[in-house]
């Protein structure tokens, strides 16, 4: 990745944990950059009295020469999104943005404020919300405050649905077994699936189970890990039946005679052990590091551990 720190020395930003945060020409302005989903943010806090002007009509036009640049309106801000440049060179993008977007808010005398109505009262200060970096002013922080508070009480009322996100999780590892035996049938990249079961079993646990508990993570984790053991003796099982299949002088065994044996092949024939033994060492690591960045680090971000913490 490219360094960052002409946001520090040419704009004067400062940098707090993973974001940049900073005045650009009057205009509060929050930079960061997405690693998972490969794209940089800019958040400009821009407004003005509601006049029945479309700011995204206007400003696109001018954003035309600077490539795959995605714009919205959140409440009081300009956001624009584009892709994390080649070779890491932020700093030309920026620039290009920067010397773009500035001189529209200024020529439309848009002015900048709390990220949520676009008031300035002199209370302004920059907070962290969860993964949310929002300038706020005083009001604006104590309605979040507010709503934080809401959304606690909701979740501490939220009964926990175990049995019906257990179900959940257990669909997804049952799919992700066959998906697993496919895809290592056709010699593709087996790794892959550990990491989409882990993403999709926490969504699927969140939407049946309502919320996330430490309970939840060791269930999901063990089964999944089941999941991995059974997709992993059912492809060589697979594989086993296709050897004796070809094989001229062999007499030709049915599927399920040839998995029904593969427990005691993988034990006794030193070959195959070694082989299932890497598959599920390599897997199992690849699940369980997928894990903790995914479902660990969700939970972390459930709605009953965020707090709002002021950074300026």
């Amino acid at each position: 990745m490219g360094s960052l720190d002409f946001l520090s020395t040419d704009y004067q930003f400062k940098k707090y944990k993973n974001v940049y945060a900073g005045m650009l020409q009057g205009f509060y302005t929050i930079f960061r950059v997405d690693t998972n989903a490969k794209k940089c943010i800019l958040t400009i806090g821009a407004s003005k009295e509601a006049d029945g002007e479309d700011m995204l009509a206007l400003l696109q036009p001018r954003l035309c020469e600077i490539k795959k640049v995605k714009t919205r309106i959140d409440n009081a801000t300009l956001i624009l999104e584009y892709p994390i440049p080649a070779l890491g060179n932020y700093k030309k993008t920026f620039n290009l943005l920067n010397d773009t977007v500035i001189p529209f808010l200024v020529e439309n005398k848009y002015k900048s404020g709390g990220f949520i109505y676009g008031k300035n009262d002199g209370t302004i200060r920059l907070f962290q919300i969860g993964l949310q970096y929002l300038y706020l002013t005083e009001a604006e922080r104590a309605e979040k405050e507010a709503d934080l508070t809401a959304q606690k009480e909701k979740d501490k009322n939220t009964q926990e649905n175990f049995l019906l996100g257990t179900l959940g999780v257990i669909g997804v590892a049952l799919a992700g077994i066959l998906l697993y035996v496919i895809v290592g049938k056709m010699n593709l990249y087996v790794w892959a699936i550990p990491v989409l079961l882990s993403a999709i079993s926490y969504t699927v646990y969140k939407r049946l189970g309502k919320k996330l508990t430490v309970k939840a993570i060791v269930m999901i984790l063990i089964v999944l890990g089941i999941a991995l053991a059974a997709a992993t003796v059912l492809e060589y099982g697979w594989r086993i039946y296709d050897a004796i299949n070809e094989a001229p002088d062999i007499e030709h065994i049915s599927f399920f005679d040839a998995l029904k044996e593969t427990p005691e092949l993988i034990i006794t024939e030193p070959d195959i052990a070694k082989l299932v033994k890497r598959d599920l060492l390599v897997n199992g690591g690849i699940l369980i590091l997928a894990s903790i960045i995914t479902i660990v680090s969700a939970y972390r971000q459930e709605v009953r551990f965020i707090k709002i913490t002021r950074l300026d």
